[in-house]
C-alpha cells in the first residue's frame, strides 16, 4: 500500500521520519533528553496518544536509552 501523499498517514510517518532525523544519536545532556522526550510526547499526542503513534515513538525512545547504555 502506498500512503496519499499528504494524508494523515503520510505526514505521520514524515513527522516520524523527521524526530528519528533529529534525534537518532543520544546525548549526554539533560536539556537534550528534555527535548527529545518532549517530541517524541508531542509526536504520539499529536496523532492520538494512543496505539500505533504511541507505540513508534516508545520504540524511538527505547531505542535511544538502548544506545546511550552502550556507551
Amino acid at each position: 500500500m502506498k500512503f496519499p501523499k499528504g494524508s494523515e498517514e503520510w505526514t505521520m510517518f514524515m513527522d516520524f521520519w523527521g524526530l528519528c532525523q533529529k534525534y537518532w544519536q543520544p546525548e549526554e545532556s539533560d536539556e537534550w533528553w528534555d527535548e527529545a522526550l518532549g517530541a517524541c510526547n508531542d509526536f504520539a499526542r499529536k496523532y492520538g496518544n494512543d496505539g500505533f503513534p504511541r507505540g513508534l515513538a516508545m520504540a524511538l525512545v527505547r531505542k535511544l536509552e538502548e544506545d546511550w547504555r552502550r556507551k
